[in-house]
């Protein structure tokens, strides 16, 4: 018995000590910049974008990874804690509403990019029909998207607004570019 509660002591003085160890490294990070993160791939590289060197962001999806399964490990939910903002789709991370609750009365902002863009219904080969949430394909879905990253950026960080705004307005212009390329390649499919 004195054995079992010896190794369940040190087992939480250990995890205590990796939880601070990791929350200090992750504050000691900041240098005064944004802390963002992002669910996965493409918030990360709309975040990144628009924050340039004025914040650090994070990916929580590893390259290779599938966002639809993957599940945030320990360091992640540190991670998460100690940052500003982060950005879920909102459909595609089934974790997100779990993080969303255990957030609450904190002060990490929790941005739902995809909030409202959950329209177009899609078949999949079995003939199931479900909302598609892959909402960052689209270029216009994109730049709303884009537009409420900026809108968080601006309220956690205004005296930085005419940076983000600038780094943003190229983003949009990107993703114009790209939409009216798709619709001239694909104009006579």
């Amino acid at each position: 018995m004195k054995k079992t509660i010896t190794l369940v002591l040190i087992f939480l003085l250990i995890a205590t000590g990796i939880y601070f160890g990791l929350k200090n490294n992750i504050n000691n990070v900041s240098n005064g910049k944004l802390q963002v993160t992002a669910s996965f791939y493409p918030y990360y590289f709309f975040a990144s974008q628009i924050g340039g060197d004025k914040a650090n962001v994070t990916n929580l999806t590893p390259a290779g990874a599938e966002p639809h399964d993957y599940e945030p490990s320990a360091g992640d939910i540190v991670r998460i804690d100690s940052s500003q903002l982060l950005i879920l789709n909102g459909q595609v991370e089934p974790w997100g509403a779990k993080i969303q609750s255990d957030l609450k009365g904190k002060s990490t902002v929790v941005l739902i990019a995809g909030l409202g863009l959950f329209t177009q219904k899609v078949t999949d080969e079995e003939g199931v029909t479900a909302i598609d949430p892959h909402v960052w394909l689209s270029p216009t879905r994109a730049k709303v998207q884009v537009k409420a990253i900026l809108n968080e950026f601006i309220q956690l960080d205004p005296q930085n607004k005419d940076y983000y705004t600038a780094n943003a307005t190229t983003l949009l212009t990107a993703l114009d570019k790209i939409d009216s390329d798709y619709k001239a390649g694909l104009a006579s499919c």
